[in-house]
């Protein structure tokens, strides 16, 4: 996130590390302490954690745990 320049945005959602998929190594699941070093130079405007299950784009049933995030990088 280092390309985003002062009071840029970023919006998006991360992976937990609680969700059914975090086992796999070629991805990341983060955890809340985790999500906090990373925004620590950004205001958090939302911040919504998800768990629930839920069916994936294929229909399997899975565990979902994500982090919904809107952050204002500050400088």
């Amino acid at each position: 996130m280092h390309s985003l320049k002062a009071g840029g945005r970023f919006c998006g959602y991360l992976s937990g590390d609680r969700d059914y998929w975090a086992t796999d190594p070629n991805f990341n699941y983060l955890t809340p302490d985790q999500i906090e070093q990373l925004f620590e130079p950004f205001d958090l405007e939302v911040f919504d954690e998800e768990e629930h299950l839920g069916r994936n784009v294929l229909g399997e049933e899975k565990y979902w745990h994500l982090y919904n995030i809107v952050a204002r990088k500050r400088g």
